[in-house]
């Protein structure tokens, strides 16, 4: 679905060194799971824009975590967000069930002080994913360079029929908000 021609061709690479020093948005969006060094990963994924029009891929942060390490690396790597200059929000997708619920609100109560949203995606992975990846064919989408842009890379072109998508669901929902955000209100999970 994502080819390596939006990224490098002669004239054009989508790589850059930073982002811009103002952003109009910016959003990390985490897709969850919950297994000790083994399944899916947790993934979040930092997209803004900049005052450009372009759309950064700023970081990723993945990890095979149980709930409990993942909910500390979601808080720290909050905190290490929050000191970028511009906006922030922390995106979390919603998990399903009552379960799933209780432990959306959990992560929620720990990022206190920080914009927070969950949201359960609906349809297809690839529905979810056409619209960022519209955007990197016609060259409105830089990826920042970092340690972890090689396993980005693969998952991106791999998607999808790779052996992981999760990174790919996190940009996808990363985008959706950054997209959104200069319209639409900050909805909050409602703790008990």
């Amino acid at each position: 679905m994502f080819k390596w021609r939006w990224l490098e061709r002669e004239g054009f690479s989508a790589f850059v060194d930073a982002v811009p020093t103002q952003v109009r948005t910016r959003v990390r969006y985490w897709d969850t799971a919950g297994t000790e060094d083994g399944g899916d990963y947790s993934a979040g994924v930092r997209v803004s824009q900049g005052t450009d029009g372009l759309f950064y891929v700023e970081h990723v942060k993945r990890g095979q975590w149980a709930p409990g390490r993942r909910d500390s690396h979601i808080c720290q790597v909050a905190e290490a967000d929050v000191s970028l200059d511009g906006p922030y929000e922390v995106g979390l997708e919603a998990e399903a069930g009552i379960g799933g619920k209780d432990r959306t609100q959990a992560i929620t109560r720990k990022l206190a002080g920080f914009r927070v949203f969950s949201e359960r995606p609906t349809g297809p992975k690839e529905a979810r994913a056409d619209p960022v990846a519209g955007q990197m064919e016609v060259g409105n989408v830089r990826i920042v360079r970092g340690d972890w842009n090689h396993d980005f890379i693969e998952e991106l072109l791999a998607f999808p029929n790779g052996e992981h998508d999760d990174q790919i669901d996190a940009l996808s929902g990363a985008f959706k908000r950054a997209t959104k955000s200069r319209t639409v209100s900050v909805e909050t999970v409602r703790v008990r």
